[in-house]
């Protein structure tokens, strides 16, 4: 039994996709388990309470787990010994680049702190150290119909990856034992706002134009998203990083693992048109 975490998040949703199409028998967990169950196209899932934000949910969750795929929540470190306790045998966890960098990291300190946390209580790990998400530049969406993209440093280029493809590489790390005790590097391609703009730009045959703004007004639409302040601070930090410096470097961790490239920003669109027109 493999229990998911975020199950009905943006990346948990798909590793549990990603799940049932390989026939693996799965656990999802959700905050509001009946309406996600309700909301979910597979209906033979078994949906249970499961809130990072309170501990008395973690036993039931784990009850006769092996594997756990993890995503950042606060009390991790409660989890990691009840998942211990509970005879849990893999933790595959969703962490971040960031935790390489030698740059003091808000984001990668959280990540690096629940990785020594689930080595510590003795579970077997994967820690899979993605990029960007494409899905993050949904917050694009309405500044798209409006024909104009407000951004910070729109010549930074960074690295994204798909979701998609980070799902499947946890899927992979859930069953594949050669995995075991990695942690693979997920950098996909790089692009700066000024191509991804281009890209959306070219496939819906409109023109877009982008507009830098400062970090203070980027600021406020952060909020909106709910995004805390310590985290896009360092999101407008990092961007400003690599207008001259290479944080990352590439990696072909995801090659090969699927065996084959990582999806493009021109697939995300094509997948993602409908939410731009």
């Amino acid at each position: 039994m493999i229990f998911i975490t975020g199950a009905s998040g943006g990346v948990g949703s798909l590793v549990l996709e990603h799940a049932v199409s390989h026939g693996l028998s799965v656990r999802a967990g959700s905050r509001d388990p009946m309406k996600s169950a309700e909301n979910s196209k597979f209906k033979s899932i078994e949906w249970v309470k499961f809130d990072f934000n309170d501990p008395s949910t973690f036993a039931d969750s784990l009850r006769g787990v092996e594997k756990v795929f993890l995503y950042i929540g606060p009390n991790t470190d409660k989890f990691a010994l009840e998942a211990k306790k509970a005879g849990v045998k893999l933790i595959v966890f969703m962490s971040s680049l960031l935790v390489l960098s030698e740059t003091p990291s808000f984001i990668g300190s959280m990540h690096a702190v629940i990785e020594d946390a689930i080595k510590e209580c003795g579970i077997d790990w994967v820690f899979i150290r993605g990029c960007e998400y494409m899905k993050n530049e949904m917050r694009m969406i309405q500044q798209v119909k409006n024909g104009n993209v407000f951004t910070v440093y729109p010549k930074a280029k960074g690295f994204y990856v798909h979701e998609h493809d980070v799902a499947e590489v946890a899927v992979a790390a859930l069953t594949r034992t050669e995995m075991v005790n990695t942690a693979p590097a997920l950098t996909g391609y790089k692009y700066s706002a000024e191509e991804i703009v281009s890209i959306i730009s070219k496939r819906i045959g409109k023109n877009i134009s982008i507009t830098q703004i400062s970090e203070e007004v980027a600021a406020e639409t952060m909020k909106k998203f709910g995004i805390p302040e310590p985290t896009y601070r360092e999101i407008f930090s990092t961007k400003k990083r690599l207008l001259t410096e290479e944080i990352f470097k590439k990696s072909d961790d995801l090659q090969k693992i699927l065996g084959k490239p990582p999806r493009t920003f021109e697939d995300w669109v094509e997948e993602s048109i409908h939410l731009f027109m």
